[in-house]
């Protein structure tokens, strides 16, 4: 199967991590709508909400709610969006949830300064 999402999940270069384990990988987005847009991705193709099991399901939800904390800490912003396309919509045939902070849909130009931020977030909680 030739799947980008597959190819990226599997494959840390061609990504930037925010986090990781074994079933799942939580990236920014490449082409982000606006600053801090994230992608939550699971290792496991499924092509979309359909096919997944629940617990994969619960489990990529509880990952995005912590990001969406993390994300309105470090932008201030007091809120977030989680999406999942699917059927014509669904651009990418492999199930993701994007994450992306409620300020006004705008081309990013932080994308690295918030992923920076994001990162050290996360580096900080592992470290207490």
């Amino acid at each position: 199967m030739n799947c980008l999402f597959c190819n990226i999940a599997q494959n840390e270069k061609e990504r930037m991590t925010i986090y990781e384990d074994e079933r799942l990988v939580l990236i920014m987005d490449k082409f982000p709508i606006c600053d801090g847009h994230a992608l939550v991705i699971p290792k496991k193709h499924f092509e979309d909400i359909y096919e997944v099991d629940e617990k994969t399901l619960s489990h990529m939800f509880e990952v995005a709610k912590k990001y969406a904390k993390v994300l309105m800490d470090v932008t201030n912003e007091k809120g977030c969006t989680f999406s999942i396309n699917y059927g014509d919509k669904q651009e990418i045939k492999h199930l993701h949830l994007h994450i992306m902070p409620n300020y006004k849909v705008k081309p990013s130009k932080k994308v690295d300064e918030v992923y920076n931020l994001v990162v050290s977030y996360y580096e900080k909680e592992k470290k207490n």
